[in-house]
């Protein structure tokens, strides 16, 4: 299996504050926990000094959590992929996710239909927004046309901006309908 380079990814030093700030809201020492855990209090002074191994980290955290009512993702935190809070995207980056996903036409063969791309996605965020171009085009706002493929649903909330004209179909209690967007709507 090929070894995986963690470092880069985690910020080591807010890691370690976040972690004395654990031991400050639990009413701990690093003496208490090494005691209750029954590790050595030097190691967990690597911890906090945020000069440690993240492997010995991840294992300390799994017994950590284990043993006090703590949720394991508060204490891991990645570099912010962000510059002074911002975050420039570009269209030549949003090129490069491009991804083409097929669905089956009225005769099922599958051909392309929608080519997705991100647009700004930052690892501080929990808002995906994607560029979507439509690449079926059917020739009427009939929501029953066999060309046209509702999706299974979507677990997250979605807000849509167009740039049209784009038919939007959709269906509630199994009812199909269309409406005929703009840009701007």
């Amino acid at each position: 299996m090929k070894k995986v380079r963690l470092t880069p990814i985690f910020d080591k030093k807010q890691m370690s504050l976040r972690l004395r700030s654990e031991f400050n809201d639990l009413k701990r020492t690093p003496l208490s926990v090494a005691n209750e855990l029954n590790i050595d209090k030097s190691e967990i002074e690597e911890y906090l000094s945020g000069n440690y191994n993240l492997e010995s980290y991840f294992k300390f955290l799994i017994m950590f959590c284990r043993f006090y009512p703590v949720n394991m993702s508060d204490l891991i935190i990645q570099n912010k992929d962000t510059k002074n809070g911002l975050l420039f995207f570009s269209n030549k980056k949003s090129r490069m996710s491009s991804r083409v996903f097929s669905r089956k036409n009225k005769n099922g063969n599958l051909t392309p239909y929608y080519e997705y791309r991100d647009t700004a996605k930052s690892n501080l965020s929990h808002f995906y927004p994607e560029w979507i171009s439509q690449i079926r085009y059917v020739k009427d706002s009939d929501p029953h046309n066999s060309d046209v493929v509702f999706n299974n649903g979507h677990f997250l909330h979605q807000l849509n901006l167009f740039v049209g004209p784009v038919n939007y179909y959709y269906e509630i209690k199994g009812k199909k309908y269309c409406i005929e967007m703009n840009t701007g709507d």
